[in-house]
């Protein structure tokens, strides 16, 4: 109710002072295979997309962390989010602002930004966490029946196994 009632504040007050944000999305789904590497998929969900009075992409992400601590120096989610944005839309972007949005430190925002040298490097990051997956030797895949309902079930090859080609999943009747 708290973290509720102060947003409400904080939104109204700024719109009293035409401060309101120019929101784009709320809560941006994204998936998509990364450009070059067709078996690494990026997905997950942008909580807050806004263009800041100066014309600047801002992605932000809320936090209900008690411990703001550990995000001020880790913004790799947040050059994820970015780097969605410019792979959508690069010739419009030349600049990303990014922010933690702390929502039990009254709002406070953790914010740096992102040049787009900073944004397409991160790619060489995924590559490179995802080799390391690969190549794991101690933690040897362990398929159950719950591979079934796996998003990456496709890509997986011992998840794919697990699959019955006969059975329908998820609704279908929409």
């Amino acid at each position: 109710w708290n973290i509720i009632n102060q947003y409400l504040k904080i939104v109204s007050n700024d719109k009293l002072n035409n401060l309101s944000a120019n929101v784009i999305a709320c809560e941006k789904n994204f998936d998509f295979a990364l450009e070059g590497h067709k078996n690494i998929v990026l997905n997950g969900m942008i909580d807050r997309i806004q263009l800041d009075a100066d014309n600047v992409i801002h992605v932000c992400d809320y936090k209900t962390t008690k411990n703001k601590k550990y995000l001020k120096n880790d913004f790799f989610q947040l050059l994820t989010y970015a780097h969605v944005i410019v792979t959508e839309s690069p010739e419009k972007i030349n600049k990303v602002r990014a922010s933690y949005i702390l929502l039990r430190h009254d709002f406070e925002y953790i914010t740096t930004e992102f040049t787009i040298p900073q944004i397409l490097a991160v790619k060489d990051k995924y590559v490179e966490y995802a080799e390391k997956i690969w190549s794991e030797k101690e933690f040897k895949p362990n398929p159950t029946k719950l591979c079934e309902y796996c998003d990456f079930n496709q890509t997986c090859p011992e998840g794919k196994k697990m699959i019955n080609p006969s059975k329908i999943y998820g609704e279908v009747t929409w």
